[in-house]
């Protein structure tokens, strides 16, 4: 099962978000966050570098 943080990665590249600056030559970072409502706080976080 895929985790939230994978799911929001997932998701900025299907949606090609970075796309607008992968042509500046300059290292992407894409993060997906997963936000606890009970806990308040993050609960599980994942980067990848394009």
């Amino acid at each position: 099962m895929e985790q939230a943080a994978d799911l929001a990665i997932a998701q900025i590249k299907e949606n090609g978000y970075a796309t607008p600056y992968l042509s500046d030559g300059k290292p992407i970072t894409l993060i997906g966050i997963n936000f606890s409502k009970a806990e308040r706080n993050i609960v599980e976080w994942k980067e990848e570098t394009l």
